[in-house]
């Protein structure tokens, strides 16, 4: 098991998760969706980049500057 979890790239895991609200939610929802998790996560990750800072316990390659940046792109966009 932990193989086949090991060979699932991240952009097959973000297709996939993508598709789960296009099929639920209405359109005016999937917009701002898809908006959030694809820009979103650019400017988040370009933040943590220039940025840097503080590392999050769990996850080391992420910063906390990176998640308020995509959460603060989230609600912007909201």
């Amino acid at each position: 098991m932990n193989y086949v979890v090991r060979k699932i790239r991240r952009s097959d895991l973000f297709c996939t998760l993508l598709q789960i609200p296009l099929l639920i939610l209405p359109k005016s929802i999937n917009y701002a969706t898809i908006t959030i998790l694809t820009l979103g996560d650019g400017v988040a990750s370009l933040a943590g980049k220039l940025v840097g800072g503080i590392q999050l316990p769990f996850n080391l390659r992420k910063t906390f500057e990176e998640t308020l940046t995509g959460f603060l792109f989230a609600l912007t966009v909201l």
